[in-house]
């Protein structure tokens, strides 16, 4: 299950299947006991080798494909309206 209350997670992965290519998540479980959720991985690296300590993690707060906030629920669409022009 994503992060994120859209599903373009499971979209781009179908889609990116198709050309033989899967995106890498990492998988985050919340400390407050609610179920764990997968996320898309960002790579970071060491700039400096030399430095013991390891990188940064870059964990997203937004779904980088459609912009929604992870947790929040998605704007709803409205069903388009024909104007007939009859009255």
């Amino acid at each position: 299950m994503s992060g994120f209350k859209c599903d373009c997670l499971d979209v781009m992965g179908a889609k990116l299947a198709e050309h033989n290519t899967k995106i890498c998540v990492t998988m985050a479980f919340p400390r407050d006991g609610s179920p764990g959720y997968v996320l898309p991985k960002i790579d970071t690296e060491k700039i400096e080798k030399r430095n013991r300590k390891g990188p940064a993690l870059a964990i997203p707060t937004f779904c980088p494909f459609c912009g929604i906030k992870a947790g929040a629920e998605p704007p709803a669409v409205a069903a388009p309206s024909f104007d007939t022009g009859a009255a």
